[in-house]
């Protein structure tokens, strides 16, 4: 079995690793050239992995980390590492507002 201690870290590396990306990714935005929608989703998966990592080092008595919570992090930050090509030399195309002015 894996002790909490073990989920606990991994937890927090994963956090700090989500953290990252989504920063990284969002540094690359702005109002003009990015759609709200991808925005808002980097945004929120920003603050899922901040909470995340702070409720395993300040919650760890009262709420323990679960495993579930942590594998729900890796998928998250999976998700984030299989798109990172896309993301290399700045936005991809499907980030970028419509050209008719349509706001999606």
């Amino acid at each position: 079995m894996v002790s909490n201690n073990m989920v606990t870290m991994l937890n927090i590396f994963i956090c700090i690793v989500g953290f990252n990306l989504c920063m990284q990714r969002l540094s690359k935005m702005s109002k003009t050239t990015t759609k709200t929608v991808i925005r808002l989703q980097y945004t929120l998966w920003l603050g899922a992995f901040v909470a995340s990592g702070l409720s395993s080092l300040f919650l760890t008595g009262w709420f323990p980390t679960e495993l579930p919570q942590t594998i729900l992090g890796a998928v998250i930050l999976l998700y984030l590492l299989f798109g990172a090509g896309a993301w290399r030399y700045g936005q991809p195309y499907w980030a970028k507002p419509s050209e008719n002015g349509i706001k999606e």
